[in-house]
């Protein structure tokens, strides 16, 4: 846990960089998989049914690696809010409650307002606009898409607000801040 961690290690901002380096290592080592089943997939079925892919090998790759990428952000956002929760239960609970407010807001919002919203930059929901590649929806209307690249942007930003909330939250409670005579 990240409470016994800390008493090895007292640098708050040295283990939250050893703990998100072996997050992304993990979250990355989980992806390759994935990739290689989905391409398989993909391959399979676009042979079985004797058509040509519709996206080249550059734009799959792209969004693969754009997928990884929010994966790993993802991880660092749970992490963000482990170390300012510092409680498992706790934190899941609540990245658990935001998931399921923001999967009710978006569409309420979208319905409402139309187009492009402030839901639209909640973290959940940007994964689906930063992997979304060129092409993949040809001759559809996504209004309410905040593009790739801004949603990108977003959720980094997301991110690194959520590890530098943590940061600043964990603190070692078994240390005396001041020793005062």
């Amino acid at each position: 846990s990240i409470a016994l961690n800390a008493l090895v290690q007292p640098s708050r901002i040295r283990l939250l960089g050893v703990k998100a380096a072996a997050l992304t290592i993990t979250v990355l080592a989980a992806c390759l998989p994935l990739v290689i089943v989905r391409a398989g997939i993909l391959a399979f079925a676009a042979a079985a049914q004797d058509v040509g892919g519709t996206l080249g090998m550059a734009d799959l790759a792209g969004i693969w690696l754009r997928g990884a990428g929010s994966l790993v952000l993802f991880g660092l956002i749970g992490l963000g809010v482990g170390f300012a929760v510092r409680s498992p239960v706790a934190s899941l609970t609540m990245i658990f409650t935001v998931l399921l407010v923001e999967s009710s807001l978006r569409p309420i919002a979208a319905l409402i307002a139309g187009g492009v919203t402030p839901a639209n930059y909640l973290p959940f929901g940007l994964s689906a606009d930063a992997v979304r590649g060129p092409g993949l929806f040809s001759g559809m209307s996504f209004d309410s898409s905040v593009g790739t690249l801004a949603a990108g942007i977003v959720l980094a930003a997301w991110t690194g607000a959520l590890l530098f909330l943590g940061a600043r939250r964990f603190v070692r409670d078994d240390i005396p801040v001041s020793t005062s005579g």
